[in-house]
């Protein structure tokens, strides 16, 4: 997709950015952009209109590939880098979910685990504030204790 709205960007006139020196008019454009599909998003949530909704879910991506063109960067890099980061908030074995489940409620968030090995999960049971400070919204993929930041070049 990344690959297509960058054609597309260029097709409109719109060239490549530059990783080294983005053009941060551009980038507020985009992002601007990006809130008006969302609040479009909640609108149709709110009416209840699935087509709506589809709508403006993929004006959101357009948008958001967009800004990694004028960024100068690899949209499909960063989201496999993600998504291997969020795979890593998966527990593969019982010391990883026994550590992951200590750590949490040492915090105070009360969890709940669900999936199975080597996809053994744990999500926050309700929304709350962990004693770290940081808000915890119901049935939150909560990481592992073993898990890894995406590292981006």
């Amino acid at each position: 997709m990344f690959n297509d709205v960058s054609f597309m960007n260029s097709m409109f006139g719109n060239p490549k950015g530059y990783p080294d020196d983005p053009n941060w008019g551009k980038l507020l454009n985009q992002a601007r952009n990006i809130q008006d599909e969302y609040l479009e998003l909640l609108t149709a949530i709110n009416e209840k209109d699935v087509t709506e909704v589809r709508d403006a879910l993929c004006d959101i991506m357009v948008f958001t590939l967009g800004m990694y063109h004028f960024l100068g960067h690899d949209a499909n890099g960063d989201m496999a880098k993600v998504y291997e980061s969020n795979m890593s908030k998966f527990c593969s074995n019982p010391e990883e979910l026994s550590g992951t489940v200590i750590h949490y409620n040492a915090l105070g968030v009360q969890a709940y685990i669900g999936g199975e090995f080597p996809f053994k999960y744990v999500k926050s049971l309700k929304q709350q504030t962990g004693l770290d400070g940081k808000n915890y919204p119901q049935d939150k993929f909560l990481k592992n204790i073993n898990w890894k930041e995406p590292i981006f070049d």
